[in-house]
């Protein structure tokens, strides 16, 4: 009788994993809480400029938060993702804890400025609004809304879309 090889077994393990956000304050109390979540292969501190650059928000304290799976361009550079479909599920309930983290480090830094009734907004672009709507769903209901800026609603957050704060989709005429 000839033995036939084992088949390897795949397993997963919880660990800590070290994320990064970057907050721009404001010099008198903030009115709310705009928490972004980039698009694939961008940072932190790039998407930063892009919340920065939106109309209004001058007077609210913003936080850019980088997804936690790094990765180098051929060129060097290092850019973020939110997740792969590897693991899925595990990598969504991470996502979803690293954000409420976050969340619960600003407020708690920021307690002196930000009231406990100031708005907490979600903002997300291309693959950070399925990020965002997790996170505002994560949320209810201290969440006021969500921006949603060329991007899907992940089947997860379908089935609690019911909810959901308010949500403002943006999407393109064009893919260029």
């Amino acid at each position: 009788m000839i033995a036939l090889p084992l088949e390897p077994s795949v397993h997963t393990i919880a660990t800590t994993i070290h994320g990064r956000y970057v907050v721009r304050a404001t010099e008198a109390p903030p009115l709310g809480l705009l928490v972004g979540c980039h698009g694939y292969a961008q940072t932190a501190d790039g998407f930063a400029s892009d919340l920065e650059s939106i109309p209004g928000v001058d007077h609210w304290l913003l936080v850019s938060v980088q997804g936690l799976h790094r990765f180098y361009t051929r060129a060097g550079e290092v850019l973020a993702s939110w997740m792969t479909s590897q693991d899925r599920e595990l990598m969504i309930a991470d996502n979803i804890a690293y954000v409420r983290q976050v969340v619960a480090q600003v407020r708690a830094a920021q307690a002196a400025a930000l009231t406990p009734s100031a708005p907490l907004v979600f903002l997300g672009f291309s693959q950070g609004v399925a990020m965002a709507l997790r996170a505002a769903a994560d949320h209810v209901p201290q969440c006021a809304g969500v921006v949603a800026l060329g991007g899907d609603v992940p089947p997860d957050v379908r089935a609690t879309a019911a909810t959901l704060p308010p949500v403002l989709l943006g999407r393109g005429r064009r893919s260029s």
